[in-house]
């Protein structure tokens, strides 16, 4: 029985399209309508065909890109920016983001992490892989990510990542 009912809810859900209807009423006012009403010649209204968007043919998930520096590596991280796109717009009033990595393998004994905006490194050394950046200005910027020895060696360089983040003007109009 239920198999039934899913199927007459299926075939009663698709191909629904209303017509719509236009009409002066007596008043002169112009009327759309859904159902034209008796005895008023109401000329149906042609409508135009909905704008579709095909969805994006590059993949949700960033792969991995980056670059080996060093010659003889016995491996590379797989780098993967969490919840960061390249090209994506971020809104942050108050210019404060947060950004993860996510790192295959995990990061490996000895090794070390900094993060880089716009060519400056913003972190130390660190073995956690997420920054909290504070006051950033809004505009387009662009962040990569350093694998490092403790001696300061260079592992591997993520490929640059790009984002814009918008923020509130101090000259907008709604603020004053």
């Amino acid at each position: 029985m239920r198999w039934r009912y899913l199927l007459l809810v299926c075939c009663l859900s698709t191909g629904t399209h209303a017509e719509i209807y236009r009409y002066t009423n007596a008043q002169g006012e112009v009327i759309y309508t859904h159902q034209p009403p008796a005895g008023v010649e109401a000329t149906p209204i042609e409508l135009s065909t909905p704008n579709r968007l095909e969805p994006p043919s590059r993949p949700l998930v960033q792969p991995p890109s980056s670059s080996v520096t060093s010659g003889k590596a016995a491996f590379a991280y797989q780098i993967r920016w969490i919840g960061l796109t390249s090209g994506q717009t971020i809104r942050a009033n108050d210019g404060n983001l947060h950004i993860s990595v996510q790192l295959q393998p995990e990061l490996q004994s000895g090794h070390f992490l900094r993060f880089s905006l716009d060519g400056q490194a913003v972190t130390g050394l660190q073995a956690d892989a997420e920054v909290y950046l504070t006051e950033l200005d809004r505009g387009a910027h662009s962040i990569m990510l350093e694998v490092l020895e403790a001696n300061g060696k260079v592992i591997q360089t993520s490929a640059p990542l790009s984002f814009t983040l918008q923020r509130s003007s101090l000259n907008n109009p709604a603020r004053r």
